[in-house]
This record gives C-alpha cells, structure tokens and sequence, in this order.
C-alpha cells in the first residue's frame, strides 16, 4: 500500500481501501477532482458495501452514479491503493 499520494496519482478504475473506517471498506474510484464548495481535491468512491454516504451526488450535482449509500467522497490522504 502507498499512503499520501498525490491526487493526479490517482484515477477511475483504481482499487483502494478506506482508512479511517472502524471495519475493512474498500472500493473503486469512479471520481477524481474538485467537489463544488469544498476546497482541494477528491476521490469519489464506489464502496463494496452499502456504508456509503451518498450516490455519487452532493448538494444536487452527480459526480459519478451509485446505488444508495455505496458513494463516498473522501480525500486522498483517507485512503489506500490496493
């Protein structure tokens, strides 16, 4: 695993895993950019499992497309590649 890469390291199809969750969460990127209103970047993530916090969609604007609670939007520095 490589901790703290850059976010232009990272791309859609990528493999990671959570790390600040409590139980083993991994997923696959679907999203890497900016979110409207947030500052920096981010990775929009496919999760495994229904843990997620959203679709794909903040504030009514879609990222990328999921099931219910199976998106997640996390920082670089809160994940791992597998």
């Amino acid at each position: 695993m490589v901790f703290g890469q850059a976010a232009l390291h990272f791309k859609v199809g990528q493999r990671v895993q959570l790390l600040n969750k409590p139980v083993l969460t991994m997923g696959t990127i679907l999203y890497v950019g900016k979110v409207e209103g947030k500052p920096g970047h981010f990775l929009g993530v496919e999760l495994d499992r229904s843990v997620g916090s959203n679709d794909g969609s903040i504030d009514g604007k879609r990222y990328f497309s999921t099931l219910t609670n199976r998106g997640i939007f996390v920082k670089q520095s809160e994940v791992a590649l597998l």
